[in-house]
């Protein structure tokens, strides 16, 4: 049979560094290849890119590419095709928006002084119907779509009905894995107490130590434009710069490899840590990991080369309360976002504007959903796609109907459109939200 080339498609480990928090796998392509300082300008547009001319090299030895991970954006730039639009196209003068791009491509995005407001107004004044779709807090959102503008000209509402209609590759099968609730929650509560023994804790304390600071300087140096000018100190703009100021500081922890689960939420634990003398440092990580670990970015303490029987109560109690907390966070962080992902799924593979579902015109591509918590045959599942590849049957005579994903789970709602109450003086965001407003008793 033909040779298959794994490459990740999970934004972080795309990234060098916490290899334990983003659970890498170094044998697969695209993982570890960008250092922590660049992490904070790679994009979904480089990945593409990068993933791309990949593909295209394994395409011409005759090999079959199979992109692994969970990140939807970044799967989405890789198999629908015309999903983000080239400089070189003529999106860019068609749109006449090239003078735009110009004068977008100077804003500081990470600025003090683009606050939420403003990037929605910002948004507003280049492209007022995408703009009135986003909520003024959705700045996640507010940015991406001002970057599609810095980066093509174009605007996002005009590209819109150019994505999500055809596959890149007209050959296309996806597989989801997935699991019943019980088993995600049970699993990941494991994984968080697994990654504590592998050594989560030390790489962390690593990274806050070895890369955290320069990286704080890449982005407070961005927005040294923003500081406060005498005439704004004078007219008593001061304070609220100052208020400001904070988004940067909160904005170093949603770049790059920082933005990651398990970083964020254990760095609390590794500040109380790093303030410690190092001996104690040692120790204390070697307690954390109950049995040590041979990391070799922080060397274990020379006790830790025995068999160690510590336990949690032979920490300090501020350090427990702190580990305890960190923990549970970060618990419930990961089981939120296995949640928002099967939202996700259901809302982009499987909705009605689903490439798998329409202008799949000369090609066999389908969707696959294998539950784990179910006995599978992966013996069978692993023939039937050699078959489909080396002899071209089709997938309708390959797979159990049942496995098969042939119709949209989600019709996306065309007319939606947001709401004002004048009366309380509120921006409702869709029907739901508008007619639950309405009922509520806060309703004036």
């Amino acid at each position: 049979g033909k040779k298959v080339v794994l490459i990740n498609c999970d934004a972080m480990q795309v990234y060098q560094e916490l290899p334990i928090a983003t659970n890498k796998d170094f044998d697969i392509k695209m993982v570890n290849v960008i250092t922590p300082e660049e992490s904070i300008d790679y994009n979904v547009q480089k990945y593409q890119q990068d993933t791309l001319r990949i593909i295209e090299d394994v395409h011409s030895r005759g090999q079959i590419p199979i992109l692994v991970g969970g990140t939807h954006y970044y799967a989405q730039a890789i198999v629908r095709g015309d999903f983000l639009i080239n400089d070189n196209e003529d999106t860019v003068k068609n749109n006449n928006l090239e003078q735009k791009k110009i004068e977008l491509k100077k804003l500081n995005l990470e600025s003090d002084k683009c606050t939420n407001a403003v990037l929605h107004e910002t948004l507003k004044s280049y492209d007022s119907e995408t703009a009135s779709k986003l909520h003024v807090n959705d700045r996640r959102r507010i940015i991406d779509a001002i970057r599609i503008i810095q980066n093509t000209g174009a605007k996002p509402s005009l590209l819109k009905d150019k994505q999500n209609r055809y596959l890149r590759f007209p050959k296309t099968l996806c597989f989801h894995i997935r699991r019943d609730k019980k088993e995600i929650e049970d699993r990941i509560n494991k994984r968080v107490k697994d990654m504590m023994k592998r050594g989560l804790m030390r790489e962390v304390v690593y990274f806050c130590k070895n890369h955290e600071p320069t990286l704080q300087n890449v982005i407070e140096n961005r927005n040294i434009s923003s500081l406060p000018s005498p005439q704004e100190i004078v007219s008593g703009e001061r304070d609220k710069l100052l208020i400001q100021s904070e988004h940067v500081k909160r904005s170093l922890y949603k770049a790059g490899i920082m933005q990651c689960i398990g970083f964020k939420e254990m760095r609390p634990l590794a500040e109380y840590l790093c303030k410690l003398p190092e001996i104690q440092l040692r120790k204390y990580i070697d307690m954390i990991e109950l049995h040590g670990s041979g990391h070799a970015m922080l060397p274990p303490s020379p006790a830790s080369k025995k068999k160690l029987h510590f336990t949690e109560d032979s920490l300090p109690h501020e350090a427990q309360n702190i580990m305890k907390n960190c923990v549970e966070r970060l618990q419930q962080v990961t089981r939120q976002y296995a949640r928002r992902q099967i939202k996700t799924f259901n809302n982009t593979w499987c909705c009605d504007t689903s490439p798998f579902f329409t202008n799949t015109e000369g090609g066999d591509s389908a969707i696959i959903e294998i539950n784990l918590s179910k006995p599978v045959d992966r013996e069978k599942i692993y023939h039937h796609c050699l078959k489909w590849i080396e002899e071209s049957t089709p997938l309708s005579t390959l797979f159990d109907p049942s496995l098969l994903i042939l119709k949209p789970r989600h019709i996306k709602d065309k007319t939606w459109k947001k709401y004002t109450c004048e009366t309380c003086n509120k921006t409702l965001n869709g029907k739901n939200e508008w007619g639950d407003h309405l009922s509520s008793k806060n309703h004036k």
